[in-house]
C-alpha cells in the first residue's frame, strides 16, 4: 500500500473541514428537544395554567415535526412554539421562533402577523412596520394588517398621517373600498376634530350601505366608487 505524503494528509483533511463547514451552514441544526422541553416544563410550572400536561404534550409533537424527515409542517411547528412562548411571556425565545420560521417560509401569514405584533410589544416600532409591510406585501387584502399598520403609525411616528393616508390609499384600491378600511378612516378625522375630511370616505361608505339593502351590513368589498386619500 503506498503511504500517503504529509502534505497530501493535510490537503485531504482540509477538504474534509470544508466540506463539514458547508453541510454544517446548509443543513438546519436540529433543536434540542430535551433542552425544549426541559424549558416548556420549568415554564409551565412557574405558570398558573389549566391544563398544563395538555400544552406539554403540544409541545413535544412540534417538536416531533421538526425532526421528522417532512418540512412542509416545519414552519407552522416553529410558529406554534413561539405561540407557545409568547403567551408565557417569554418575548426573547417567541422572536427566536418566529425568526427561525420565516426563514423558512419569508411569507408565513401567522408568523409575519404574529412577530409585528411582538414587535410592537417590545416597543420596536420600525421593525414592527418593516414586518406588517411585509405581510401586507404577501396578502394585499388583510384587512386587520392596514388597521394595525395604521395605529402604529398613528400612535409612534411623527410622520403618521403621511404614512397612513399613504398605505390607506393602496389598501382602499386593492380591496375596491372595503367598508373596514373605510370606517377607520372616517373615525380617525373624527378622532382628530376633522370631520370635514370624512365626508368623502362616509358617502363611499352610504352608498356601500344602500347597495346592500336595509340589512345594513356592508359588503366586504366596497363599491366601486373611486374616493381619494388626501
Amino acid at each position: 500500500m503506498k503511504k500517503l505524503s504529509l502534505t497530501t494528509i493535510i490537503i485531504v483533511l482540509a477538504l474534509l473541514g470544508l466540506g463539514g463547514m458547508v453541510f454544517y451552514r446548509v443543513v438546519p441544526k436540529t433543536p434540542d428537544d430535551a433542552k425544549i422541553l426541559a424549558g416548556v416544563k420549568e415554564q409551565l410550572s412557574s405558570k398558573q395554567i389549566e391544563q398544563k400536561d395538555e400544552y406539554y404534550k403540544a409541545i413535544g409533537e412540534r417538536i416531533k415535526e421538526l425532526k421528522d424527515n417532512k418540512t412542509d409542517n416545519d414552519t407552522n411547528a416553529l410558529v406554534y412554539i413561539a405561540v407557545f412562548y409568547n403567551n408565557l411571556g417569554q418575548k426573547d425565545l417567541a422572536l427566536d421562533y418566529y425568526t427561525r420560521a420565516l426563514a423558512q417560509n419569508p411569507t408565513n401569514r401567522m408568523g409575519l402577523d404574529n412577530l409585528a405584533h411582538l414587535y410592537e410589544d417590545r416597543q420596536q416600532w420600525e421593525k414592527a412596520e418593516e414586518t406588517y409591510l411585509k405581510l401586507l406585501a404577501a396578502y394585499p387584502d388583510n384587512i386587520n394588517g392596514y388597521r394595525s399598520l395604521a395605529y402604529l403609525y398613528q400612535y409612534h411616528f411623527p410622520n403618521g398621517e403621511t404614512k397612513i393616508l399613504k398605505i390607506f390609499e393602496k389598501g382602499l384600491g386593492v380591496t375596491n373600498n372595503n367598508a373596514d378600511l373605510l370606517s377607520w378612516l372616517i373615525q380617525y378625522y373624527q378622532d382628530t376634530a376633522r370631520p370635514e375630511k370624512a365626508v368623502p370616505f362616509s358617502q363611499v361608505l352610504a352608498a356601500q350601505l344602500n347597495a346592500a339593502g336595509k340589512s345594513g351590513a356592508p359588503k366586504t368589498e366596497g363599491s366601486p366608487m373611486r374616493v381619494e386619500v388626501k
